[in-house]
């Protein structure tokens, strides 16, 4: 399985995906949201 590592502005850009998640959708819709996109970058 390849390995990757992201950029320093693609882990901001994911954080602020999660706290404008949490904003608009609650924390645990944010979470849900962040855990499937951990789980699918996996594959």
């Amino acid at each position: 399985m390849a390995s990757y590592k992201l950029s320093d502005d693609a882990e901001a850009d994911i954080i602020r995906i999660h706290q404008w998640g949490v904003r608009t959708h609650g924390v645990a819709k944010a979470d849900e949201y962040s855990q499937r996109f951990s789980s699918a970058s996996k594959h």
